[in-house]
């Protein structure tokens, strides 16, 4: 990973004005002359860190994400948010308060592995906005404002990622179907009872015991509790295989970043979660048969490793009606996934003329069948 202590501010060599990243072209570009820089790519990739023996070493590697960034933090919604000039602090990201605070230099953090820089530009990003939009049902007219330029903003959001090896025993019963022929009667269609014959249907179990070795490789979790864990979730998938990269500031200059909110070991407890689902999915399949009835599983984690990294989103966050809504756009695929709020005047339009259109339906209907 390259030294932040060596990362000087991002200007201009034509003009001296401030480079920002730019996600089309993937390069910092100069809004002013147009001048271009490449990112100096390194051939380091991001790399597994021990779970283990990070937790045992009681000197953390704390560092800040460059030497530039400045941190504010919102008195709203409370979150930490850490930008490259020539960014500024205007509204939160996260609930649209406007910030007030003074930037202060970034507080040192557990330095990110690896990063997914921009690649889906604003406009881009906003078109893909007012299409969601559009097939909204019942939503408020003044939403239109939402897909303003200033309202999208640029940012980094904190996950972690875990790789591991498990070997789980477990214990269970196996259900095979089996079919038997019963005799039953009923009445014809004459009112004469007759005997005939059925196919039931029975289960017949077994007591299994085994085990099943699983390799868990980028499991995700995210470490921001500001925004709504299922709407993350419905942006994925994220392309880490081809375009993880091991972290650069660089590629911070324009937008903004946010604090981990989740600890490491936080995020452990979580990433078990989706992979007790998927061993629980592992020994049913294990145990086949027909139907499968797991009793107990234990599992041993071997070689569990992380890393830090961060993902990039576009958010739009409003405020309507005193509550607060929030619009997240995957900047690596264009996916949005979002809150909405409805249009209290416009449901009611709609039951009236539905109503109104039923009771004409009703009036013809009665008006032909007295002809």
């Amino acid at each position: 990973m390259n030294n932040p202590a060596s990362i000087n501010k991002y200007t201009c060599s034509n003009c001296g004005a401030d480079l920002a990243f730019n996600p089309i072209q993937g390069v910092l570009k100069c809004d002013y002359c147009g001048h271009e820089e490449v990112i100096s790519q390194t051939k380091e990739q991001p790399q597994e860190r021990s779970y283990e023996a990070h937790i045992n070493n009681s000197k953390v590697r704390l560092e800040k994400l460059s030497a530039t960034a400045v941190e504010v933090n919102c008195a709203d919604c409370g979150a930490n948010i850490t930008f490259e000039p020539p960014k500024v602090a205007g509204s939160c990201p996260f609930c649209a308060a406007k910030i007030v605070a003074q930037p202060k230099l970034a507080d040192p953090t557990i330095a990110p592995e690896g990063i997914v820089p921009f690649s889906l530009g604003r406009q881009d990003a906003r078109k893909n906005l007012q299409k969601w939009m559009k097939d909204l049902w019942f939503a408020p007219n003044d939403l239109k404002q939402l897909a303003q330029p200033e309202k999208i903003q640029g940012v980094y959001l904190p996950f972690w990622t875990y790789d591991t090896q498990t070997l789980s025993s477990y214990s269970g019963q196996r259900g095979d179907y089996y079919y038997v022929t019963e005799n039953y009667t009923e009445k014809n269609d004459n009112g004469e009872e007759v005997t005939k014959t059925r196919q039931v249907k029975h289960t017949r179990w077994t007591s299994v015991s085994g085990m099943v070795n699983r390799s868990f490789d980028d499991v995700l979790v995210p470490a921001t509790k500001l925004v709504d864990v299922g709407n993350l979730k419905a942006l994925e998938p994220w392309n880490l295989k081809e375009s993880l990269r091991a972290y650069e500031p660089s590629y911070l200059a324009g937008f903004e970043a946010q604090r981990s909110q989740v600890t490491l070991e936080e995020g452990l407890t979580e990433a078990k979660k989706t992979i007790d689902n998927e061993i629980n999915y592992s020994v049913k399949r294990d145990i086949g048969g027909d139907e499968q009835e797991v009793y107990n599983i234990s599992t041993d984690y071997q070689k569990i490793s992380f890393k830090h990294i961060l993902l990039p989103v576009w958010l739009a966050s409003y405020r309507y009606k005193q509550r607060q809504f929030q619009v997240l756009i995957n900047a690596q695929t264009g996916e949005v996934q979002g809150e909405r709020p409805y249009s209290t005047m416009k449901i009611l339009l709609a039951v009236l003329g539905g109503a109104f259109v039923t009771g004409i339906i009703i009036l013809i209907i009665l008006w032909l069948s007295n002809r």
